[in-house]
């Protein structure tokens, strides 16, 4: 019987490493941090829209762990399946002269705007279903829930926006300069 090949390891390969005083340290390309704060934001996000909606829908907590570990299935999934569709998902354009940091930016904040009609709208209708409309604790709630769902939604939705706008712009910008 043949052994197992080489055990998965999440240490980066020798060339993707940096000798610096004693220690090595990772390459980390922006790409691969603008998808660590995508996912990161995401997992927040998730954490958030799922407590709430399990807490409204049958009127107690889910415990932490179960919280955590199905926020944190549905971001895997989640994150997978768009990286997986979309390998150049948050990559810059190497020849483009536009910094996509403003549009990641811009992004960001114009995401949290167009977030909170639609956050307002799902907490209308989770109350609707779930609570009582004309307690005075439902009107907070769904002010609370259209203010707050975006702070965590805003970031993963604003990177893809800025993301999207960036090459946008970019490839436009390539085809109208000369080769």
């Amino acid at each position: 019987m043949d052994p197992p090949g080489p055990l998965p390891t999440f240490l980066p390969a020798a060339a993707e490493r940096q000798h610096c005083g004693g220690c090595y340290r990772m390459n980390m390309s922006p790409m691969n941090m603008r998808r660590g704060c995508f996912a990161v934001s995401l997992l927040a996000g998730n954490f958030w829209l799922i407590g709430v909606v399990y807490d409204l829908a049958f009127k107690k907590d889910l415990p932490f762990f179960l919280l955590a570990l199905s926020c944190g299935s549905v971001t895997l999934i989640m994150c997978a399946t768009l990286f997986r569709w979309r390998p150049d998902f948050l990559k810059g354009i190497a020849d483009s002269p536009i910094s996509g940091t403003r549009y990641y930016l811009a992004g960001v904040a114009v995401s949290y705007f167009l977030l909170i009609p639609i956050f307002g709208l799902l907490a209308f209708l989770l109350v609707w279903l779930f609570g009582d409309l004309r307690g005075h604790d439902s009107v907070i709630a769904i002010s609370l829930f259209a203010l707050w769902m975006p702070l965590w939604w805003s970031v993963p939705a604003g990177l893809g926006l800025g993301w999207y706008i960036h090459r946008q712009k970019a490839s436009a910008g390539s085809r109208s300069r000369p080769h």
